[in-house]
C-alpha cells in the first residue's frame, strides 16, 4: 500500500496532475496517506483490535479538523475524542471556559 500512494505522488507530481493545482491539494493528500498507512501499521502492530467500519474509517480520514492543514493524529486519539469528550469534562473550570466558547 505504501508503494502505491507512492507511486502516485511520483506521476501526480510529475506528469498526472497540472503542477499548479497539485501544489493545491498535496498536503491534504499526504495527510490522507498518512492516516491510511497508520490503520494498516495500527492493525498489523496490534494497536487496533480490530478494523474500524467504513464509517468510522471515512470519518477518521476525512476528519476536517485534520485533512486540510494536519496535525496528523493516530486513529486511537481521533476515536477518544468520541469515548471521552473534553466537553463533558467534570473540571468546572474547563466547562465554564467551554461554555464561554461555545456561547
Amino acid at each position: 500500500m505504501k508503494g502505491s500512494y507512492r507511486d502516485f505522488f511520483f506521476y501526480s507530481e510529475l506528469c498526472f496532475v497540472n503542477k499548479t493545482e497539485w501544489h493545491k491539494i498535496r498536503g491534504a493528500q499526504m495527510l490522507v496517506a498518512m492516516k491510511v498507512i497508520s490503520i494498516a501499521f495500527d492493525t498489523d502492530f496490534g494497536a487496533l483490535q480490530c478494523l474500524p467500519s467504513p464509517a468510522e474509517f471515512t470519518g477518521y480520514v476525512l476528519c476536517v479538523g485534520t485533512c486540510v492543514f494536519g496535525p496528523w493524529v493516530p486513529y486511537r486519539d481521533y476515536i477518544s475524542i468520541f469515548n471521552k469528550p473534553l466537553w463533558v469534562s467534570t473540571s468546572p473550570t474547563v466547562r465554564g471556559v467551554l461554555n464561554l466558547i461555545v456561547l
